[in-house]
């Protein structure tokens, strides 16, 4: 899965550095396509209130994500948390952990001990810290040099590409289904003339049948799109450019404007992968899939060039004589 696109502001860096000695605690959040800090806390002077005071901060908001940088009584590193409750919606759990390696890394490189990801204010305790804290440290103190360096490339290679295990682990998370959807890939399953679905995702996270419609040009479908990202399936009856043959194809176009914010358009992205899984499952085989940013390019001469790529023949050269075998001139 993509980074969400989110980066590190100078303010964010500024409210990094700004913590002193004394400092235990940063709560960031995504505020408007933003990294914002939320809390910050002195240390309470002992482990235990310090855990306490965690604990309190995150039962404020328990139903939201969040990041938080740790540093408890007696611990010179910062433990990089990322709470995510079971029970947040799909978008939230997509933009947050698409955004981990951006804030983590954005903030500062090398001064956290652990991560430490939770799921629920239950895993909050001294004894849950303790036994994490040192279940880590020992795992790290039995690591041969090989695994540390193994470790190392892993962590780096994941950074390259601006995401983790955990970020991976969202693509294609599911969303509710509107009814009138399955009647909608029957009657395209059936068509026998073109034929096309156009699918969106709501705020209440359900994917919803935008239109049904007959066409006989591709732009008649294409100029229905707007500026929000859709999913469209079509059933496309056409001549063959070489063989002049009657075909027809089932095509699957993803359409997301590069105009739209990170959040919207990862959340279409991490679904989409459950929306063909759909379209599969109801019996439908897609001969094709395709992306675009912009609807002009949705067309009919762009969709049978995808569908049947000229292959260019290579050149024949004239292979040069040897010397002295020169053709006579008459």
């Amino acid at each position: 899965m993509h980074s969400s696109g989110i980066r590190v502001s100078s303010q964010n860096r500024i409210d990094f550095s700004s913590a002193d000695s004394s400092t235990s605690l940063l709560r960031f959040i995504i505020e408007k396509e933003e990294f914002t800090l939320s809390d910050k806390c002195q240390s309470t002077g002992s482990l235990s209130n310090d855990i306490f005071q965690l604990q309190s901060i995150i039962s404020k908001n328990n139903s939201s994500p969040c990041y938080i940088l740790f540093k408890p009584h007696q611990h010179n590193l910062w433990y990089f948390i990322f709470f995510m409750p079971l029970l947040c919606s799909v978008r939230e759990r997509m933009i947050y952990s698409s955004s981990i390696s951006s804030l983590r890394d954005g903030i500062s490189f090398n001064c956290y001990k652990h991560n430490w990801n939770i799921s629920s204010i239950q895993s909050i305790s001294l004894n849950e810290f303790e036994s994490f804290s040192n279940l880590n440290d020992n795992y790290n103190d039995v690591m041969s040099t090989d695994e540390r360096e193994a470790q190392s490339n892993t962590i780096e290679s994941q950074k390259s590409i601006g995401r983790s295990n955990k970020e991976q682990a969202i693509v294609g998370l599911k969303v509710k289904i509107d009814e009138k959807l399955k009647s909608a890939l029957i009657t395209l399953k059936l068509a026998n003339s073109s034929n096309s679905v156009m699918m969106g995702l709501s705020e209440s996270e359900i994917l919803f049948v935008d239109s049904v419609m007959e066409f006989k040009l591709i732009t008649e479908v294409s100029n229905r799109l707007s500026n929000e990202p859709r999913y469209l399936l079509i059933l496309y009856s056409h001549i063959q450019p070489l063989t002049s043959n009657l075909s027809k194809k089932t095509i699957f176009i993803y359409y997301c404007p590069d105009s739209i914010r990170p959040r919207q358009k990862m959340f279409y992205s991490t679904c989409k992968s459950y929306v063909i899984s759909i379209i599969k499952d109801s019996g439908i085989i897609i001969d094709k899939s395709l992306e675009f940013s912009d609807k002009i390019e949705i067309n009919d001469n762009v969709i049978l060039n995808d569908l049947y790529p000229t292959v260019n023949e290579k050149q024949q050269f004239a292979k040069p004589m040897k010397p002295g075998k020169w053709k006579k001139i008459i």
